[in-house]
């Protein structure tokens, strides 16, 4: 979304202005959760290496010994599950991440997270390039310029107190209470 696009569609600079800061606090957000999630696939990358390493130690150590043997082949074992695990989250979170860059509400993003293919960026990237031209995004603003927006119209939300106090005004103006 840019400000050219939303001042083609007759939309005032100052209501242009509005948008691209809401726009802005949700990119922010999304940048700022994909940042931390990365920072924390690293780290927890970094100790799995780690350990495989202090592994690989014990291993050369344990030789002869069967049982110490199995359990650190098991232990290795876990270590690459917990890794593919790690690393299929950070995936989730860079789709979330991107899918709310271009556009897409958090409910579309629920949906659609699964129909992005791809693990490198420019998987992804295409991915959601095509994905905006079969779904377009849904805007997070009103089109003033369409007669059935939708924005206008709707009443104010009223308690059952006023609708009472309402309804016996009417009444004693007509003069069925007294």
């Amino acid at each position: 979304m840019n400000r050219e696009f939303l001042k083609s569609l007759g939309i005032e600079d100052e209501q242009v202005d509005k948008i691209m800061a809401e726009h802005g606090k949700t990119v922010n957000k999304t940048k700022d959760e994909l940042t931390a999630a990365q920072a924390d696939v690293e780290a927890l990358t970094s100790q799995i290496a780690d350990r495989d390493k202090q592994l690989e130690d014990l291993s050369e150590k344990a030789k002869g010994n069967e049982d110490l043997s199995a359990q650190l082949e098991q232990i290795k074992a876990d270590n690459e599950e917990k890794l593919a695990e790690i690393k299929a989250e950070a995936l989730a979170v860079k789709k979330d991440a991107l899918l709310a860059k271009a556009g897409y509400t958090d409910e579309q993003i629920t949906v659609l997270r699964g129909t992005i293919a791809g693990e490198t960026d420019e998987e992804l990237t295409k991915s959601i390039d095509d994905l905006t031209k079969v779904i377009a995004p849904e805007p997070d603003y009103v089109d003033p310029s369409s007669a059935l927006n939708g924005g206008r119209g709707k009443p104010d939300p009223t308690d059952d107190s006023d609708i009472g106090r309402d309804l016996f005004k009417r009444l004693k103006e007509k003069g069925r209470i007294r």
